[in-house]
């Protein structure tokens, strides 16, 4: 996906990668975003280092106090990127410094899945509660917007791709 998406992991792209455990996609998306980007990775599991572009974070997804963190460090990583002057390839000049759409994050890859308990009612909820939990976090966290101007292709409803965005959610 990585390969045929390349707008998922943007060069100096700040990342969260929610359920990362053991790793697979901080692998992947650590040498995409490269030095100057950032991959924040959380699972209930641990972790091991992936690369010093890779912050992990061992949690309960679920959890306030572990969503609060998350939010703390993906701050701190945002400002830190602001401080020297990194952008991602999909931030525009109409992005500032200051704040606003520049600090937040390109991607959110979430790939968790629920401990299995039986009880296929059960295990549907905990996947969904999961899920509605991962895109309610994405909500003011992803960079909003189009990458370029295409009114026209709006007005004319033509279908617009991943790439047209510039933050996305997996």
């Amino acid at each position: 996906m990585a390969k045929k998406y390349p707008c998922l992991l943007p060069k100096a792209g700040l990342v969260i990668d929610l359920g990362a455990a053991p790793g697979g996609w901080s692998q992947v998306a650590s040498p995409k975003v490269g030095s100057k980007g950032h991959v924040i990775a959380l699972d209930l599991l641990p972790i091991l280092p992936v690369a010093r572009n890779v912050t992990t974070l061992q949690g309960d997804f679920l959890s306030p106090a572990i969503q609060a963190e998350l939010e703390h460090v993906t701050t701190a990583a945002a400002a830190s990127r602001q401080k020297q002057g990194v952008t991602s390839s999909h931030q525009t000049e109409t992005e500032t410094p200051s704040g606003g759409a520049a600090s937040r994050v390109d991607t959110i890859l979430s790939d968790m899945m629920a401990n299995m308990s039986g009880i296929r009612v059960r295990d549907i909820e905990a996947s969904l509660e999961l899920c509605q939990t991962a895109l309610s976090f994405a909500q003011g966290r992803l960079k909003t917007g189009l990458t370029k101007q295409i009114e026209a292709d709006v007005e004319e409803k033509k279908a617009l791709s991943m790439k047209d965005y510039k933050g996305c959610m997996l």
